[in-house]
């Protein structure tokens, strides 16, 4: 049966058997219109459950900070088993624990500071991804660096329904939503609210434009 909206066929190839009692299965999907073929990979636990692998990142992927100044930092993790234990490592005496999801970055000293967040799931399977956290002297001396990030996309993370927020845009704004293997999974004209129900679990790259100049980036996990 067509797994993937707008696929006509759907073909595995092959089949393996995981170490966690779990099976990856590979294969291929026929569109006929566009006349296009997409290959696909599907991990499953040990009851034919599809299975995102653990990961995580940061939205945005850096902070610009002046000193004396504490934030919350919020990583999101994502996939693999329910129960993950969480560890920070880098610049972590500028944080106030360790092993939180949620610790409390201190900013103390102009500079350059770096945080790797790990986390693991209950299988023992991990994901990461790097902050990088700009201290500056004020915010006047860190305007030059700060990219433009006018809108707001969320929430982060989603299950139906996506929107933005900030500055109102033409007839001409459009979200892109791009998977992990770089496919173009959705493209609309932005309005207040884009549903997400169709998306498969996983994170995507959001694109912002208007008309084909590109305004803002970034990530979002889709989980439903």
């Amino acid at each position: 049966y067509p797994p993937h909206e707008g696929a006509y066929d759907a073909y595995i190839w092959d089949m393996a058997a995981a170490p966690d009692g779990g099976f990856v299965l590979s294969g291929d999907l026929f569109f006929p219109a566009p006349r296009k073929t997409d290959i696909w990979l599907i991990k499953t636990d040990s009851l034919g459950n599809t299975y995102l692998p653990v990961g995580a990142f940061f939205e945005p992927d850096t902070l610009y900070l002046t000193p004396e100044v504490d934030t919350l930092l919020n990583p999101i993790p994502y996939g693999g088993t329910n129960s993950y234990t969480h560890q920070w490592s880098g610049d972590t005496h500028l944080l106030d624990n360790d092993t939180l999801w949620y610790p409390t970055f201190t900013a103390i000293d102009t500079g350059a500071y770096e945080l790797v967040y790990t986390v693991t799931d209950e299988d023992g399977f991990m994901g990461s991804d790097t902050l990088t956290v700009i201290v500056g002297d004020t915010m006047t001396s860190l305007s030059s660096l700060l990219p433009p990030r006018p809108w707001r996309v969320g929430p982060n993370p989603v299950s139906d329904v996506l929107s933005i927020w900030g500055p109102e845009l033409s007839p001409k704004g459009r979200l892109e939503l791009v998977d992990a293997v770089g496919r173009v999974a959705l493209d609309l004209a932005t309005g207040q609210n884009i549903s997400v129900n169709h998306l498969s679990n996983g994170v995507y790259v959001y694109r912002l434009f208007e008309g084909e100049r590109l305004l803002q980036s970034g990530k979002v996990l889709v989980w439903h």
